[in-house]
């Protein structure tokens, strides 16, 4: 599946399928806090799973450097900061089927296509072939054997480190950056499934998606009337006509086009989050200014000004404000400020704080591999234990 979320500063993807059958083995571990694992590809030469989510991380290729290590903990940290489960007003139950539904787990939504977040450095066109489009010859013949297979299951848009779109250094951009693109996420794959009657209320695309390719989510049909009474759809439609948003820069006709209303709906429940959470007033600048990291707190002419915090949300869009609080707030847990600016510091600075589980899988490798000295590399081991080692073999014997 793939979104083209023109609003999100060079986070756009190509419409090319990432899905195959159930049997994905790729399939994220719902409850791990996972550590960087080597892949055969140049493109994602690195991965992570945390909570659900596969972390795809960008490897140096062409000019192009690689995405450090630290800043994939720093995303993977982020991830976990959304799912607390000692926040407070958090329902246990709803948050793990939240794990299970980003994991593709069987019996969810997108079950047999699990979720992955992708990483790369500055933007699509600096790499020696822009991995956003499709290719004839295919992406391994380019970026090496397994690089596609990294991308079967469900992912929205990329989190850019030190994005091109803006100006590089200051860390409130970076926050911005990764919180935004993280809700694109874990909204559309993990929310919706997670409270019950989520899947319908929560519309973004239709259900269920082919259960042979359950990471291809169709967009709804025009001429189908049904999706509009959902939940979203009536809150989105609130949002519009009362000057709260404006999608009309990416989504002509959100509320009579399925693509268009997949990607207004997608962007409007990130900035509904951040409103609600005051975000928005912390790490938003002026989209109409500038940008210098230091912000004033508003997206002019996307948002509304006065809708920025959960008073303001209840007056302008009331709707939004109870979809928030019935299917987002029992899920998702609002990360400490004073954290986030600790580990996002200016210029790179700051540390992540991400701890792998103890009894992970790749834990135990490195632990087993610190304690055998009869190994000599890391990178020997990991490379014959590595899962897409395994794919890599098994797609040159297809």
């Amino acid at each position: 599946m793939g979104l083209a979320l023109a609003a999100c500063g060079g986070g756009e993807t190509s419409d090319q399928p990432n899905s195959q059958g159930p049997n994905n083995s790729q399939s994220a571990n719902s409850t791990t806090k996972g550590s960087l694992q080597p892949t055969t590809s140049d493109l994602w030469d690195r991965t992570l799973e945390v909570y659900g989510v596969k972390l795809l991380v960008g490897g140096a290729v062409g000019n192009q450097a690689e995405v450090p290590d630290e800043w994939a903990h720093k995303v993977a940290q982020s991830y976990v900061m959304l799912m607390d489960p000692t926040a407070p007003g958090i329902n246990s139950a709803a948050q793990e089927q939240m794990k299970a539904v980003l994991a593709g787990e069987e019996g969810t939504w997108h079950a047999g296509a699990p979720t992955f977040q992708r990483i790369l450095k500055g933007a699509f066109d600096e790499y020696p072939l822009p991995p956003s489009n499709q290719y004839d010859t295919g992406i391994d013949f380019y970026y090496g054997a397994g690089t596609d297979l990294l991308t079967v299951g469900s992912g929205a848009d990329m989190v850019w480190y030190q994005n091109s779109t803006g100006i590089i250094g200051p860390g409130d951009g970076d926050i911005h950056e990764v919180y935004e693109h993280i809700m694109h996420t874990i909204h559309f794959f993990g929310v919706r499934g997670a409270v019950e009657g989520s899947v319908e209320a929560l519309n973004y695309t239709q259900t269920p998606p082919d259960p042979k390719n359950p990471g291809d989510q169709p967009d709804h049909v025009a001429s189908d009337a049904a999706w509009k009474t959902s939940e979203l759809y009536l809150a989105l439609k609130e949002a519009i006509d009362n000057d709260v948003f404006d999608p009309s820069g990416y989504s002509l006709d959100p509320m009579n086009q399925g693509h268009d209303f997949k990607v207004a709906a997608i962007e409007y429940t990130y900035l509904l989050n951040f409103s609600m959470w005051e975000m928005g007033k912390e790490f938003w600048s002026d989209e109409n200014e500038e940008y210098t990291g230091i912000g004033n707190g508003v997206l002019e002419g996307e948002w509304s000004v006065t809708a920025s915090d959960p008073a303001g949300v209840l007056a302008e869009n009331p709707l939004g404000h109870a979809l928030f609080m019935k299917y987002f707030d029992p899920v998702l847990s609002k990360p400490d400020f004073a954290t986030l600016r600790s580990m996002f510091q200016d210029n790179d600075q700051g540390d992540s704080g991400y701890v792998p589980d103890a009894n992970s899988p790749q834990a135990f490798i490195m632990s087993f591999v610190e304690d055998n000295t009869q190994f000599s590399s890391e990178e020997i081991f990991y490379d014959q234990l590595s899962p897409q080692a395994d794919l890599a073999t098994n797609i040159d014997l297809l």
